[in-house]
């Protein structure tokens, strides 16, 4: 399971989600932001699997908080987005049924990152109500929601790109 090849893919792919959640931070809510990471984690979860797009993507989360000065949100966020992408590997390969048809596949990966934003929505909503209370938790629901379908959203012609050039096929058959 772990060869050369998925350590070295797991650590450049963990390298895009911390790269890609530092480049741009939209803040959103009370200790969000939109960026582009969370499409590098659901981007991780379909292409490399549950295990190493879950390592990939709670490695890459959780480099991001500690980098940006959200220290507090990492083991939190290694847990959220390791479970995220988890949900989306497993989702998706449910629903697309292997080689199925492009509709069917944006339809699995649509309904996938939209499995993984309510996971992590929720993910955050039960630690932030332990760090500011059932009142400041219910306040973030919202922008954590929204965080999650723009990293959806964003993602798409990502997924397309490699979903038409066979790679993310060639990549499962590894």
């Amino acid at each position: 399971m772990f060869t050369t090849r998925s350590i070295v893919a797991a650590g450049l792919m963990a390298a895009l989600v911390t790269v890609g959640t530092m480049l741009i931070q939209i803040p959103v809510g009370i200790s969000g932001y939109v960026h582009l990471g969370d499409s590098m984690v659901y981007f991780a979860g379909v292409i490399f699997g549950p295990v190493i797009g879950g390592l990939a993507a709670a490695i890459g989360s959780f480099l991001a908080d500690m980098l940006s000065g959200y220290a507090v949100y990492a083991i939190p966020t290694f847990i959220i987005k390791g479970l995220d992408a988890v949900v989306i590997a497993l989702v998706y390969k449910l629903l697309s049924g292997g080689s199925a048809s492009s509709t069917r596949k944006i339809t699995a990966y649509t309904i996938a990152f939209l499995c993984g934003t309510l996971l992590m929505a929720s993910g955050y909503f039960l630690f932030e109500t332990f760090m500011y209370g059932m009142e400041g938790a219910i306040v973030a629901v919202i922008p954590n929601l929204f965080q999650g379908a723009v990293g959806g959203v964003i993602s798409i012609p990502f997924f397309l790109l490699f979903s038409k050039s066979n790679a993310i096929h060639a990549l499962e058959q590894r």
